[in-house]
């Protein structure tokens, strides 16, 4: 893989993350007005919030650790030649 097309990846996955985080603290403010401070998810759309936000950074985190594996095989081709 070309390193722009490492570079681009990359910033789809920096979005994925700071997407993320911006909807979970949005989410936790939204639910700590409505509800009051609690350790578990009561409310079924809180519920499913926090799986969105879960599926959001996996896929976050999948993407950037195929960056890096794809980085360290394009650092390894280089050193090779």
């Amino acid at each position: 893989m070309k390193k722009s097309e490492l570079k681009t990846l990359w910033k789809v996955a920096r979005l994925y993350w700071c997407g993320g985080i911006f909807f979970w603290i949005v989410e936790t403010l939204v639910f700590l007005i409505i509800e009051g401070w609690h350790y578990e998810a009561t409310n079924s759309i809180e519920i499913y919030c926090d799986k969105i936000v879960t599926n959001i950074w996996l896929f976050a985190l999948n993407l950037t650790i195929f960056i890096c594996v794809c980085f360290l095989f394009n650092l390894n081709k280089t050193f090779k030649s």
